[in-house]
């Protein structure tokens, strides 16, 4: 699970060097990678039916991040489960699901607690330490 953690976060470090207009070349030699083991490594981040070039991943993660901070303010705030539900057009197994997904293992597991988690909190700082 750490590993993939540390995988994670190096990939995220090379779309960021991306969208801050780095070459691709640069990239690689920086991280010592290889294209094709860059492609592997947005494939495993993105699956293998997501985004196929480097831009697309990049969108697919910005779009991802922009759902989950949607999520957590409106948790945040104290929306109803079921408004939250009908928002996203998600279920409730869902919700929990991406609950878990953006804590861990050891974070918050219901809306409940995810609220007493986020209180008085910067949603962005949160975003920061998970991705």
């Amino acid at each position: 699970m750490i590993l993939k953690d540390i995988e994670k976060k190096t990939i995220i470090k090379i779309l960021n060097d991306i969208q801050s207009q780095m070459k691709v070349n640069d990239i690689l030699k920086k991280y010592k990678i290889s294209l094709q083991t860059l492609y592997k490594k947005l494939n495993k981040i993105v699956g293998p039916n997501g985004p196929k070039t480097v831009e697309e991943a990049i969108k697919h993660l910005q779009d991802k991040n922009k759902f989950i901070r949607e999520i957590l303010k409106d948790i945040q705030n104290q929306m109803k489960v079921e408004k939250i539900l009908k928002k996203y057009k998600i279920s409730s197994k869902t919700l929990y699901k991406k609950i878990k997904e953006i804590f861990g293992p050891n974070g918050p597991k219901t809306v409940s607690e995810a609220r007493v988690y986020l209180q008085n909190k910067n949603i962005n700082k949160i975003l920061k330490d998970i991705f």
